[in-house]
């Protein structure tokens, strides 16, 4: 009998060890290239690379390499298309409904290799057939997810952090529950082991930024898995303070604005320290939120949101079972 255990572990340390080379690379690539940015959150003059998604992109290769198939070239093609896109408004600055446009193109392959299930389980509903519809919900989601994760990518470590703490925290739940058991497991522990990896660069004081390209892979992948493994729903509630951030970002400053078109900051920083914007104009963010009542450091600041997405998640799970 197969035992999937060995190669789980090898990639595990492949992912860990090619992301954390790749970042080193982005590092000095992003230098060598002027293409850094200025961290406005510390009370030093601070800079790093802006070339965060290339340190992913051995992530989805990985799974690939050890098992051809329908689910890992998919999960493949929609790493590489969030990459791409991420990429463009990184080097092009997007306008803001463009960019949410072109954030449904990681969608594709997931529709047409078919690579979910119609018929979602709805809590206290159960299961639910959907099938003309449900090609439009997955594009929909993928938009979602994308531009979630880049309007939670504010603070070093943050993006990174929430992905490794709501997914590690899921991964019976989600195990069990996958369209493909062995696949799943392959691209759940890949891109746990990269995130793991990047976060060593990411990390406060970071040396490498995530960046659109970044935060669109991960938001890819989060999009991904969450079909992969037939959790919509499991993932919404645990990932339920993303959805938040986003919803009152947009609410706050008005419609889809591409965040150079936003003059006020949702918070001010003052010798490192960190602490809510009071003007009405200010985005309202989970950062802003979190610094109303305390000022904050940024370590302090990022620890907090990954506690609330561990709850969060934790939370979400203990419902899933009492309901299921």
């Amino acid at each position: 009998m197969y035992n999937p255990a060995p190669p789980l572990t090898i990639i595990a340390i492949a992912s860990i060890l090619a992301t954390w080379i790749l970042g080193y690379l982005a590092i000095r690539a992003g230098w060598h290239l002027n293409l850094v940015g200025r961290d406005m959150h510390k009370p030093w003059e601070s800079y790093a690379s802006s070339l965060g998604g290339l340190a992913l992109v051995a992530v989805p290769v990985i799974p690939f390499i050890v098992a051809q198939n329908t689910y890992t070239l998919g999960f493949m093609l929609v790493s590489f298309i969030g990459l791409a896109v991420g990429l463009l408004d990184d080097f092009k600055t997007l306008p803001a409904r463009r960019k949410v446009l072109l954030s449904t193109l990681p969608a594709l392959p997931v529709v047409l290799l078919g690579i979910y299930d119609p018929r979602p389980e709805v809590l206290f509903l159960g299961s639910v057939r959907l099938t003309i519809i449900y090609p439009l919900i997955v594009i929909a989601a993928f938009a979602v997810a994308l531009n979630s994760s880049n309007m939670i990518d504010t603070h070093n470590g943050l993006l990174a952090g929430v992905y490794l703490v709501v997914f590690t925290t899921l991964t019976p739940l989600l195990i069990a529950r996958s369209i493909d058991t062995y696949s799943y497991t392959l691209i759940h522990i890949a891109t746990l082991g990269g995130v793991l990896g990047f976060l060593i660069h990411n990390m406060y004081p970071a040396k490498l930024f995530v960046g659109n390209s970044g935060a669109f892979m991960i938001g890819s992948w989060i999009a991904f898995l969450t079909f992969l493994s037939r959790s919509e729903f499991l993932i919404i509630l645990s990932m339920l303070p993303l959805v938040v951030n986003g919803y009152t970002i947009v609410l706050s400053i008005g419609g889809l604005k591409e965040r150079r078109e936003i003059r006020e900051r949702p918070v001010i920083v003052s010798n490192g320290v960190i602490e809510a914007n009071k003007n009405r104009k200010a985005p309202i963010t989970l950062v802003h939120i979190a610094t109303l009542n305390n000022r904050l450091r940024e370590p302090e600041l990022v620890a907090s949101i990954w506690i609330m997405l561990y709850i969060s998640a934790v939370v979400a799970s203990l419902i899933w079972l009492l309901a299921g």
